[in-house]
């Protein structure tokens, strides 16, 4: 009876419910790749050690991530109008998991500086997707409230990232530690990518302002390089 004689507002409420999800990995998406910063940061002296890396190298490792980063941004935001958000999410997200295998697994200094460089990617190509996907996803009266989940959390990842890389390095010692930063990561994001492909397909406006998100991306980026500290 209530659908009845309210169905309009039963679809809205069907409709933010639905929403929910996907908010859910979106923000997660932003956690890990802001989240990555810090906690490698972090961990730079350990992976220095053990693989012996110079300080060139390891400095190509740390700053190499925001590199490529930024310059991902603004082609990644334009993908995303031409061919589809939610593509380019799943794309994004799939690529930080494989980028977190390389960098757990690389035996030298090379391979790891190749694995944080095409991190660095995956999280340029996450970055505008998640931002657009907010702005299509909510309506102009709950956008804000989503903005600002989308605000406390990126403001958090960078805090815990020094405190959890902490408690990953003493846990698994400063050799191997850095490794379980990234390894223990790709659960987080298989689990992610599979929610994703499942919720990430709610019918929204196709909006395709590119001028606008390449502003949005470029303030991004400077956010992420502000936070980033230098060695």
């Amino acid at each position: 009876m209530k659908n009845m004689e309210n169905p309009a507002q039963d679809r809205s409420d069907d409709s933010a419910t639905r929403r929910w999800p996907a908010l859910v990995i979106c923000l997660v998406a932003s956690f890990m790749t802001l989240f990555d910063v810090s906690v490698v940061t972090i961990a730079s002296p350990s992976m220095e050690h053990s693989l012996h890396m110079t300080p060139a190298e390891i400095t190509w490792a740390l700053a190499g991530y925001a590199l490529t980063f930024g310059l991902t941004l603004i082609p990644a935001g334009r993908l995303g109008d031409e061919h589809g958000r939610r593509t380019l999410f799943l794309i994004g997200l799939a690529l930080f998991a494989v980028t977190g295998v390389i960098c757990g697994l690389a035996p030298n200094a090379v391979v790891l500086i190749i694995g944080r460089l095409l991190r660095g990617v995956s999280a340029g190509i996450l970055a505008p997707q998640v931002i657009a996907l907010l702005q299509q996803m909510y309506p102009k009266k709950t956008r804000g409230r989503a903005f600002g989940y989308y605000g406390a959390t990126t403001g958090m990842s960078t805090a815990l990232g020094l405190l959890i890389g902490g408690v990953i390095l003493q846990a698994f010692g400063p050799a191997m530690g850095w490794r379980w930063i990234f390894y223990l990561s790709i659960p987080i994001l298989l689990v992610a990518l599979v929610i994703g492909f499942k919720v990430l397909h709610l019918r929204v406006l196709r909006i395709r302002s590119y001028a606008v998100g390449t502003a949005i991306a470029t303030a991004f980026y400077t956010g992420v390089t502000a936070l980033h500290p230098a060695r």
